[in-house]
């Protein structure tokens, strides 16, 4: 059986979709708000409700925990990964962040996590993902507003460059990622991504000049 976490998010929504969408896996959905009927209740901040929530989990995609401070991400974590051990679940698939993102304030405790995973008895699966495309997106709105009336664009970029990819993408990678570990598990043998390490960027960075350039041509556009 695959178990995805965190089902009620965007990532975790498309992936728990995809997989259910395959035919001949058994795939179960985890959200702090499961009812424990359609949807297993697994609170990462309420440890009791691992270990049932885990029950014959063979296979299980780990939504990281969401945006906080790193002491309550770490705590989380450490207590999923805990529980997975002592349910016996032989693979887990972690969506970490990318090696490129190693200077962001959120890096640390994906680090930690992945360190902690692998001393753990499980076999690994590390997705590294980068930036949702939303993230520099996000800043266009926004600063669309301020340009319309000040003319100029600002965001913290400075002249660097980020690398972004669309969510479905990752979506679509964890779902191959899941379905073939729980077919190897099935067949005896393995899985091919076990031990494996997998950065997964956008092929074209974007920086502040790109947004500001696109803007420029939005705001001139006649309408």
């Amino acid at each position: 059986m695959i178990l995805v976490t965190g089902i009620s998010g965007a990532l975790g929504g498309l992936v728990h979709r995809g997989l259910s969408a395959l035919d001949g896996l058994t795939v179960a959905a985890g959200s702090r708000s499961g009812d424990d009927t359609t949807t297993r209740r697994i609170d990462f901040d309420d440890p009791a409700t691992l270990s049932a929530g885990l029950r014959d989990v063979d296979v299980l995609v780990m939504i990281s925990a969401g945006y906080a401070e790193d002491d309550v991400v770490l705590a989380r974590h450490g207590a999923a990964i805990d529980a997975a051990a002592a349910a016996g679940v032989r693979h887990v698939i972690y969506t970490s962040l990318a090696g490129s993102g190693d200077l962001m304030t959120i890096a640390l405790p994906h680090r930690w996590t992945e360190k902690r995973m692998a001393a753990a008895p499980f076999d690994l699966t590390i997705l590294r993902n980068g930036l949702y495309a939303e993230v520099p997106v996000g800043l266009a709105v926004a600063g669309a507003a301020s340009s319309a009336d000040s003319g100029v664009f600002a965001a913290a970029f400075g002249t660097g460059r980020i690398s972004v990819v669309a969510r479905e993408d990752l979506a679509e990678v964890a779902v191959r990622v899941a379905a073939e570990t729980e077919r190897d598990l099935a067949a005896g043998r393995r899985s091919r991504h076990a031990g494996r390490v997998y950065e997964l960027e956008g092929v074209t960075a974007v920086g502040g000049a790109d947004i500001a350039s696109i803007l420029s041509e939005s705001l001139t556009r006649p309408v």
